[in-house]
């Protein structure tokens, strides 16, 4: 039986590969920060999950927050780049530190 070949336009392909990028599950991440006082980064935290879609309650905000105090970092949020990139702006907004990773 013969096999028939599809090819795909490189635009459309690029395009698909952009979209991968975007939707690959990544993670936000806290860290610790020695200049906020405690409640400051609860509320910045509930902050940047409402902004990013995702909201919590204060308990998991302070939870987040007691991790990154005494681990030295705590996982916000994870999924899509997008969601992650707009808590991230809002947690640096008032100086947090904090990044997106694989």
């Amino acid at each position: 039986m013969p096999t028939t070949e599809i090819r795909i336009d490189p635009d459309i392909e690029l395009m698909l590969s952009d979209l991968s990028e975007t939707l690959r599950p990544r993670r936000l991440i806290l860290f610790n920060d020695d200049e906020h006082d405690m409640l400051e980064v609860i509320v910045q935290i509930i902050r940047a999950r409402n902004a990013a879609g995702k909201p919590c309650t204060a308990e998991e905000a302070k939870a987040i927050m007691l991790e990154a105090h005494t681990r030295g970092e705590a996982l916000v949020m994870g999924g899509p780049v997008e969601p992650l990139r707009r808590a991230r702006e809002t947690l640096e907004s008032i100086e947090l530190r904090c990044d997106i990773v694989d």
